[in-house]
């Protein structure tokens, strides 16, 4: 369901579903990513992939935006 609304944003070239943590690093190298953006509750945990020439960019979580309550809210308006 993430991958949906992700790949729904027009600003993001490529969504790679995640099966397991070891597979960054060669997604990265495989998929040629120059970009792997993460919320910043994770900063620090993926600067492993600069040393692949990936750009590791931390972006600051909104706290009064809650991605659980977005999708109860979208699932409930497709009851209606």
């Amino acid at each position: 369901k993430n991958v949906k609304v992700v790949r729904g944003n027009t600003i993001c070239g490529l969504v790679i579903p995640e099966e397991s943590w070891a597979q960054k690093r060669k997604d990265v190298k495989e998929y040629h990513v120059d970009t792997f953006v993460m919320g910043d509750d994770w900063l620090g945990k993926f600067d492993f992939l600069k040393e692949e020439g990936c750009e590791v960019v931390y972006l600051p979580r909104t706290p009064e935006i809650s991605s659980s309550q977005i999708k109860e809210e979208l699932h409930s308006k497709k009851d209606i």
